[in-house]
């Protein structure tokens, strides 16, 4: 058995949730040459891409994310396990960062954004 060292970081403020995508998501301005590939990319290659604005809703529970042309309706639900985010001290010692108590899960088909136009408007 291994034992690791865990210490809690005292900037453990950061309240965290993970975004639940169905599908594949494709990002404008990532690498042409990675986006060729017909594998998975690792995460570093998403790292500081935007891909969306998230918009909570007056209903509990309830967000939007817009993403280009589209929407996607999706929900708020609590995670069964909680999940802890690492940093890497020394080998064998990791310091939690945050604590992951949440998911936003968007599991349904994304809507196009429509503009309806009054007949009588030019």
């Amino acid at each position: 058995m291994v034992q690791i060292g865990i210490t809690q970081s005292p900037f453990c403020t950061n309240d965290l949730c993970i975004i639940e995508l169905q599908g594949s998501l494709i990002l404008r301005d990532i690498d042409p040459a990675l986006a060729k590939l017909k594998q998975k990319l690792p995460a570093e290659h998403f790292a500081d891409k935007y891909f969306g604005d998230i918009h909570y809703l007056q209903e509990k529970g309830k967000c939007i994310l817009i993403a280009g042309h589209h929407t996607l309706s999706g929900e708020e639900k609590v995670l069964k396990k909680p999940f802890a985010v690492l940093k890497r001290i020394d080998a064998g010692k990791y310091q939690v960062t945050s604590i992951v108590r949440r998911k936003l899960v968007f599991s349904k088909r994304p809507q196009p954004i429509i503009i309806e136009v009054e007949k009588g408007s030019k």
